[in-house]
């Protein structure tokens, strides 16, 4: 027997009809676990509403059963918005008889077995950040973007709902230290022939600021805030970038940085839900304020149809994110020291067709590191 998964096709001028492509593939891997999940989904499906578990994430948004579980947590489990809370970290919480988080800190301290080490030391964590209303940082050492950084390039994509393509694209960039803007842009496309003239400007003017940021044993980085924006950029270039924008799709060393992550992976703080812009410039006290979001589960305040408020929002998310992550490093020591080509006259140097297999044996050393370092911190 064969299965089946339909993915949608690349994105592209959308008055063109493409075919979905079907991806077929062995059932037979799978058969030993089916039984089992069609007794659950049976279990499920036959049991009352109100009976039924629930994990409450970003996910939930889209689903019109979500205001009740919503509103139900609001009222009566106030632990479902730990931030991160997965679902087996859930049940022991239930076992535990903890809905509050009052409960949740007296049953931490007596707690044995039900959670692991790492897990209990996680959720005290946050929950002393509830309770307390502070931000700690409890990892100062982090690897997840390089030190030696002459340029920080933040960039923000906002992409239309119905097609997927990109409808904002804003960028703005930081200095050596950090601290200083040196140059920003926000681009509106509306039309094919808007997108297309937008991407071979971006395309342009990225390859010429990566390429005149690496000096003296320093080079460039990209910051993001959340997954939408590599992932629906890096679908949308397709095979435009090239060679001179390669970086974009590079996986090691990554030449991207979710802020999102790293601000709840080195910190505990009072931010229910998921950690949206909006609820970490509420509790970094940031001068920039987006519009609040309709839950503590929505990343943003919904589609904006008028582009020119949509691009006036990039620039406020840009400007945000250079915030958020100015509060961050100034408490962060990055251990990631990353290795750049010499250059000379303004051209790179090295062998080219060893460097690619160099700088994945370096990157692969660097993550064994980091990961080493992270358990004996545990």
């Amino acid at each position: 027997p064969k299965g089946f998964i339909l993915t949608p096709p690349p994105l592209g001028d959308v008055r063109k009809t493409e075919q979905y492509q079907i991806h077929e593939f062995d059932l037979i891997p799978y058969l030993a676990a089916l039984p089992t999940l069609l007794n659950h989904l049976g279990h499920v499906l036959s049991g009352l509403p109100a009976q039924s578990g629930y994990r409450l994430q970003s996910l939930c948004t889209a689903c019109s059963g979500f205001p009740g579980c919503y509103h139900h947590a609001l009222a009566h489990e106030e632990i479902r918005f730990l931030p991160k809370l997965t679902r087996g970290e859930l049940a022991a919480l239930q076992q535990m008889d903890c809905t509050t988080l009052e409960q949740l800190s007296d049953a931490l301290e007596k707690e044995t077995g039900l959670l692991s080490p790492g897990q209990h030391k996680n959720l005290m964590g946050w929950c002393d950040a509830f309770l307390t209303d502070r931000i700690r940082c409890h990892t100062k050492k982090t690897h997840r973007f390089p030190t030696n950084l002459s340029r920080h390039i933040f960039i923000h994509l906002e992409k239309d709902p119905l097609d997927g393509l990109p409808r904002v694209l804003g960028w703005q960039v930081l200095d050596t230290n950090g601290r200083t803007t040196v140059e920003s842009n926000v681009w509106t496309m509306e039309t094919e022939a808007e997108r297309q003239a937008v991407r071979q400007t971006f395309l342009r003017e990225l390859a010429r600021l990566w390429k005149e940021s690496i000096h003296a044993g320093l080079g460039p980085h990209l910051f993001h805030f959340g997954s939408q924006t590599p992932a629906t950029l890096n679908q949308w270039l397709g095979e435009a970038p090239g060679p001179s924008c390669k970086f974009l799709g590079q996986t090691q060393p990554s030449s991207w940085t979710d802020i999102q992550k790293v601000l709840t992976a080195h910190f505990y703080m009072p931010a229910p839900g998921s950690t949206s812009l909006y609820t970490l410039s509420r509790i970094f006290k940031c001068r920039t304020i987006p519009a609040p979001p309709p839950t503590l589960f929505h990343h943003n305040n919904g589609f904006i149809s008028d582009i020119d408020q949509a691009a006036t929002q990039t620039k406020k998310c840009l400007a945000l994110m250079t915030e958020l992550y100015q509060a961050a490093v100034s408490q962060l020591e990055s251990q990631w020291i990353r290795e750049w080509p010499p250059v000379i006259n303004g051209v790179s140097h090295g062998d080219k067709k060893a460097q690619p297999y160099t700088t994945f044996i370096q990157e692969e050393q660097r993550l064994k590191e980091a990961d080493i370092m992270m358990l004996q911190e545990q």
